[in-house]
């Protein structure tokens, strides 16, 4: 089993948006702390810090491992600088902190961790996280526990055996160059040169597209899926293209083939993707990527 990480410190950056909000945020800096992490919110600083607010936000987002930033339409306006000049004063000076360890070319961009609450849509992250992976609370509360103590699920694989497949086949060439024949006799070119018939498919596209999606709803879950998109080819035009958190497993991964099959990206290039990303799950991945390379271009 998988060891935790060290304690980590987390910040926790959001907006006054409601009294209920504010609970909620609450709650979720508690409980990070009820499961070994220091959370560090504002709420905890009555009446303030004695450095001051710009100060104390300064350091913290410095000293802090992770920043959990709690999206919502208002943080979105005050982080991306849309809100009125004198309103969100605190999270716009939040913003630009944000905006400058972003920047910088030292800092790891997976410090950052939107969340989004209850069914607070994806439209809600400011622009300079749109390409983070985020986490729907209460029910992702799980996986931002993974993922702020550095724990995967599942791990991976340790020393995958080497896969032995065939050999690349010798190109072949026109009978005429059959070099020996014109000096020990013979005729060449005399042979029977056609080519076999094209087998035809043993399934059709359909039927290929049905078993592609079988496969993506046993491989992955919805958060890992859309992680895998993001991080492929023309990833954040195809992220924004899928639909909300709201929809199933089952839909999500039924619509990224239709988008997946209007690129061109239904072929053995996705299939090798598969493979890297889940190598423990190769014997899945591989008949489905035969049927895939029977059918015709």
């Amino acid at each position: 089993m998988q060891e935790p990480a060290p304690a980590a410190r987390i910040f926790i950056s959001y907006t006054h948006d409601s009294d209920e909000h504010a609970a909620k945020v609450r709650r979720l800096a508690d409980t990070l702390r009820a499961f070994g992490l220091l959370a560090v919110l504002d709420q905890y600083e009555s009446p303030g810090p004695s450095v001051g607010w710009p100060f104390w936000m300064e350091r913290e987002l410095q000293a802090a491992n992770y920043v959990v930033c709690v999206c919502s339409a208002t943080y979105r306006r005050r982080i991306d600088g849309l809100e009125a000049p004198e309103k969100g004063k605190g999270v716009a000076w939040e913003g630009n902190l944000i905006r400058n360890l972003l920047y910088d070319a030292k800092s790891d961009l997976r410090k950052f961790v939107p969340v989004l609450f209850d069914a607070e849509p994806d439209d809600s992250v400011p622009l300079m996280m749109k390409q983070f992976h985020r986490h729907t609370l209460p029910v992702g509360f799980p996986d931002l526990y993974r993922h702020l103590t550095g724990q995967t699920s599942p791990p991976p694989p340790v020393n995958p055996e080497i896969r032995v497949i065939q050999p690349k086949p010798a190109p072949t060439l026109d009978p005429a160059w059959n070099l020996a024949a014109r000096i020990e006799g013979g005729a060449p070119g005399t042979t029977n040169t056609a080519s076999p018939a094209p087998t035809k498919p043993t399934v059709t596209r359909e039927q290929a597209k049905a078993k592609l999606l079988d496969l993506l709803v046993s491989l992955m879950s919805a958060d890992e899926l859309r992680r895998f998109v993001a991080y492929g080819p023309n990833g954040e035009r195809l992220s924004r293209s899928l639909p909300g958190s709201s929809v199933s497993l089952h839909a999500l991964a039924t619509e990224l083939i239709a988008l997946l099959e209007r690129d061109g990206q239904l072929g053995p290039e996705l299939f090798e993707r598969l493979r890297q990303d889940r190598p423990y799950r190769v014997k899945d991945i591989d008949p489905v990527a035969r049927v895939w390379s029977e059918l015709s271009p």
